[in-house]
């Protein structure tokens, strides 16, 4: 279906336009400001539903708007009113009579809001390639978030086993250290017991020392004494006396000093050395083994993450399998038409890196198949076209039997329909307008 008329009164900036159009294109012209989006957004209003129409269709100073589109088949009537209880919408068959429920019927023949090629175009290729998955009825929601959780995982998973093979390579191995550790009792115990022995040798020569600084000391003493007895003969029995003490006692002393000596030479001395390096030795062993294991622990780790990875990528792997196979099975609206992950592509390129006739072809053929029943194109914006594209439009107008709306601020096509201060200016013979 087509629309073969067309009503609108108050819609925006209208005030009471009639166009009955004739051809598969119809141009809508006129400068800014003057109400040529309010023509064509009166078509999605009409048939697009509520959901479609702004928070104030109604021309300003009117209290009620009109709009009656003519599909040939249906006669769609939608007025707007200042309460929700006088705005309803009529559909009437070819013969005049009500439908019971129009907006389910719109609904089915009006699947998706009128579509506009040029704002496809727009669109960020992740919300392109949305609309075309919608359109082809493939929802790869599910498979996309478990993909995006496994990619996150993965990545997780790649950088910790990074991270675990980098300790790993810092962690030294020795091939020729034990499984386990090996005691170090035996040694300890042989070093105490050399370290005791020759603490006894030890203590006897410190004793030996003091036997030698006691000995200096009294011989200091009978010289002094001597002196004291040449300067003092007053003292010379006193100090005779004690000078008398005095070599008894170093007499014991000598012989302390005799039976030291003969202690020190009897006594042998212990090796240290042989047990401290045992017990070196047994260390070395030891924090070999404690650095195996942790070479070990930090291997099985590696490994570990080393598994998680391949386990994700063949996860996502299957993923991308099983999203191809549905793309091979879909029907797309033009051939060469696809898309990968949140991009649409065409002929196996990304959508964006097409031609602009290439663009409109596609997204036109998508417009189309998005509402199949009702063969009607909006162009908002069409000014943008160069004179190819336009030329391209009418072609695909031709091609797709559609019927193609462009909104332009100027043209010089005689049939066109021009606004000016929300009514039409001229009427074009060939527009049928009035």
């Amino acid at each position: 279906m087509k629309i073969i008329g067309l009503q609108v009164e108050n819609i925006k900036r209208l005030k009471a336009v009639s166009v009955k159009p004739t051809g598969k294109t119809v141009v809508i012209s006129g400068r800014n400001a003057q109400g040529k989006t309010s023509l064509i957004d009166s078509i999605e209003y009409a048939l697009a539903g509520k959901d479609s129409v702004c928070e104030v269709p109604i021309r300003q100073g009117q209290e009620k708007a009109r709009i009656v589109c003519d599909l040939g088949d249906i006669v769609v009537e939608r007025t707007f009113a200042a309460t929700s209880d006088e705005s309803y919408l009529r559909v009437r068959g070819k013969d005049g009579t009500p439908v019971k429920s129009p907006q389910r019927l719109l609904d089915t023949l009006c699947e998706h809001r009128a579509f506009d090629p040029l704002s496809f175009v727009r669109l960020k290729p992740a919300e392109q390639a949305e609309t075309l998955r919608r359109l082809v009825g493939l929802d790869f929601t599910a498979l996309d978030a478990r993909r995006k959780e496994c990619y996150d995982s993965r990545t997780l998973a790649d950088r910790e086993l990074i991270a675990a093979k980098a300790r790993l390579a810092a962690l030294p191995f020795h091939a020729d250290a034990p499984a386990q550790d090996t005691s170090a009792a035996e040694a300890q115990r042989a070093l105490d017991d050399a370290r005791k022995h020759n603490d006894i040798a030890r203590t006897l020569g410190a004793q030996m020392e003091t036997y030698r600084r006691q000995d200096a000391s009294c011989a200091g003493d009978v010289a002094r004494y001597e002196r004291e007895i040449a300067e003092l003969e007053r003292k010379l029995i006193a100090a005779k006396r004690e000078r008398d003490d005095c070599a008894k006692t170093r007499e014991g002393i000598r012989r302390s000093i005799t039976l030291g000596q003969i202690a020190i030479d009897s006594h042998k001395w212990a090796d240290e050395q042989g047990p401290a390096k045992a017990l070196d030795d047994i260390a070395a062993v030891n924090r070999k083994v404690r650095e195996n294991a942790a070479h070990a622990q930090q291997n099985a780790l590696a490994q570990e993450k080393q598994a998680e990875a391949d386990r994700l990528t063949h996860e996502i792997e299957a993923i991308d399998a099983e999203k191809a196979g549905q793309l091979e099975w879909a029907a797309f609206p033009l051939p060469g038409l696809s898309f990968d992950g949140d991009r649409v592509l065409l002929d196996k390129m990304p959508f964006s890196q097409a031609s602009q006739a290439q663009q409109l072809q596609a997204a036109v053929a998508i417009g189309l198949a998005l509402n199949p029943k009702i063969r009607v194109i909006l162009i908002r914006d069409a000014s943008l076209l160069d004179d190819d594209s336009m030329r391209l439009m009418g072609e695909l107008a031709e091609k797709h039997d559609a019927q193609i709306w462009l909104e332009v601020v100027n043209s010089d096509n005689p049939a066109a329909v021009i606004i000016e201060d929300g009514e039409i200016k001229t009427t074009p013979a060939k527009a049928g307008a009035q």
